[in-house]
């Protein structure tokens, strides 16, 4: 900041002073895009890749790339790491490799290290997701009311369906959640419940059904949760509670 001094032979301004600022400038580092989401249909690799522009007047040195230690196996860097001056508009470009493996999604971060004093570190975040068995239920909860004890109630019927687009769902048990006294689980019955011995596929779309009854024993009221083991990764015990 500063002045400028103007003589003239303006006899109503023989002095002007003139403001004078003035703005340092700097780099302007940008990713683009900011964040790689990797999507896998069927399991195959997926290489992406993202740039980092200086878009400021200021060159700025990258001095290397690399991903976090915190970062799953499933991400490989492919580009070399390298230092390399970025002056106005020019970039460097780094590709990352993505080889889905398992069922659960995959997050990590690459680091952009540079000279810059105000952007010595750009992150990008990774994000790698695979479909997954999608597990539905039908009725969500199930309330048989009042039933004789030594009656049984009608026989309402569960199905089970996979919502998921790629992947089957695999059911490995359905049970009731263990017993708490009174025994309420005496109290109902499944009925019509496939050999789970071996684990049974429910293929995208597909369903399964089984029913269940209320049979009550004693008097009072009574709880429990009927549980459905699968591999959907949201819910893999998937609960219906019931009550009579």
């Amino acid at each position: 900041e500063g002045l400028l001094l103007l003589e003239t032979n303006d006899p109503n301004a023989r002095q002007v002073n003139v403001r004078i600022l003035t703005t340092q400038a700097e780099a302007e580092l940008v990713a683009s895009p900011a964040s790689l989401e990797f999507y896998s249909d069927d399991g195959q690799t997926i290489k992406k890749s993202v740039d980092l522009v200086n878009l400021g007047a200021v060159p700025v040195t990258v001095t290397g790339f690399r991903l976090t230690e915190d970062t799953d196996d499933e991400f490989v860097l492919k580009t070399p790491t390298m230092a390399k001056e970025l002056r106005r508009d020019e970039k460097v470009t780094v590709e990352i490799e993505y080889v889905a493996r398992g069922e659960d999604d995959d997050y990590g971060t690459l680091i952009f290290d540079t000279d810059s004093e105000d952007q010595s570190r750009i992150s990008v975040p990774l994000i790698g997701a695979q479909p997954s068995a999608e597990i539905d239920v039908l009725p969500e909860s199930i309330n048989f009311g009042a039933v004789e004890i030594g009656s049984e109630s009608e026989l309402v019927r569960v199905v089970i369906e996979n919502k998921g687009v790629q992947k089957p769902l695999r059911i490995t048990s359905i049970n009731f959640t263990p017993a708490i006294a009174p025994p309420n689980n005496e109290q109902f019955v499944l009925h019509d419940l496939p050999d789970l011995n071996t684990p049974i596929e429910i293929l995208p779309g597909g369903t399964l059904d089984f029913s269940v009854s209320y049979k009550p024993q004693v008097e009072g009221a009574h709880a429990t949760q009927i549980i459905i083991a699968n591999n959907d990764s949201d819910e893999s015990m998937k609960s219906i509670p019931i009550t009579g």
